[in-house]
């Protein structure tokens, strides 16, 4: 599932930018009927970004990602979580 939204307009530097909120889910994951196990996935996106208007270019990105995977099998037990953070500012 994925939904970007225009959240309005903001000035930046004397410039007009259209702000986007995005939301992106994908948690679930299909395993084959063959393996013997069970696994679990989350990967979940949010983000906002600045785009700007006269020059049709992406100014910023700030996201914070979620990566969750659970893998339950007869040989091995494992969590693996990860959660980032980051942010993307195009070069003038």
């Amino acid at each position: 599932k994925a939904k970007i939204t225009l959240s309005g307009y903001r000035k930046i530097e004397g410039r007009l930018f259209a702000r986007f909120f995005t939301e992106f889910d994908m948690s679930n994951l299909d395993v084959p009927p063959e393996f013997k196990g069970t696994v679990s996935s989350a990967y979940r996106w949010k983000s906002v970004s600045y785009f700007d208007v006269e020059r049709r270019t992406i100014h910023s990105i700030e996201a914070a990602l979620l990566l969750t995977i659970r893998c339950d099998t007869p040989w091995t037990k494992s969590v693996s979580v990860t959660d980032t953070m980051f942010t993307l500012v195009r070069e003038k």
